[in-house]
């Protein structure tokens, strides 16, 4: 996320043009279970992100501003929110 870098992925020219909002983050680490989860948003970019993943489009979705968490997402956000720290 740093833009005092090198662009070598994809997703390094987005994080040099764009502003992050915020990131997901997966304890397995599967990019492609993530990308399934959000199958509902769409793919701006055919082939962005997925050059290596023969079972994915993309790993890219368009976040539109009025898209919600996906509810299980959401709960746990909320119970991370409520839980003391």
């Amino acid at each position: 996320m740093r833009k005092d870098k090198r662009a070598h992925w994809h997703v390094d020219q987005l994080t040099l043009a764009g502003q992050i909002l915020g990131a997901f983050i997966l304890e397995s680490g599967d990019e492609c279970a993530l990308n399934a989860a959000l199958d509902g948003l769409p793919i701006p970019l055919p082939g962005f992100g997925s050059s290596d993943c023969r079972r994915c489009a993309a790993h890219l979705r368009l976040w539109p501003k009025q898209a919600a968490l996906p509810s299980d997402w959401e709960n746990a956000r909320k119970a991370a929110e409520s839980s003391p720290a």
